[in-house]
């Protein structure tokens, strides 16, 4: 879904489940910038729908 708007998505690299961005992800435009950044899995699928 995302790609075919166009963007990328990257989940955050971070191994500690204590940390506040632990498993979020981030959406990048075509040019890699961040457009927004630290949804859940469930906040992603409203952002691109």
């Amino acid at each position: 879904m995302a790609a075919r708007q166009g963007y990328t998505v990257r989940r955050t690299r971070r191994r500690d489940p204590r940390a506040i961005d632990y498993g979020t992800y981030s959406v990048l435009s075509p040019a890699g910038e961040v457009v927004v950044e630290g949804l859940t899995i469930k906040q992603l699928e409203e952002w691109l729908d």
